[in-house]
């Protein structure tokens, strides 16, 4: 089996891999999140493995935004400011279900909507 170092084969970082190479270095906030999820993820390990789940899901809820509140006037606004705290799960959920049930007429005016901004 011959080697290759990453500069023979067409690296630039020395013994960096290309594709790591050319990522952005992570911003300080990033940092610290991993730290934050590493520190949380070793005091799971501590904890006995049945009361794992039940912990996560814990916190998960505790950082959920939880159900939109109904907006009476700005609808967008108020949906903007509930989806600026949603989790990934939760919007999933609303968005899938919510255009599920829109009439065949305004899903494709959705569809329509979403095109356009992806062309942008």
């Amino acid at each position: 089996m011959q080697h290759h170092s990453t500069a023979q084969a067409g690296g630039g970082c020395g013994s960096v891999p290309q594709p790591l190479c050319d990522q952005p270095a992570p911003t300080r906030r990033q940092i610290a999140a991993a730290k934050a999820v590493r520190a949380i993820a070793d005091a799971l390990r501590e904890c006995h493995p049945a009361d794992r789940l039940p912990i996560v899901e814990f916190c998960f809820e505790t950082f959920c935004a939880g159900e939109p509140v109904p907006a009476f006037f700005h609808f967008m606004k108020e949906a903007n400011f509930w989806a600026d705290m949603a989790s990934r799960a939760e919007l999933k959920a609303y968005c899938v279900t919510a255009f599920m049930r829109l009439s065949r007429a305004d899903q494709e005016a959705f569809r329509a909507f979403i095109s356009r901004e992806l062309a942008a």
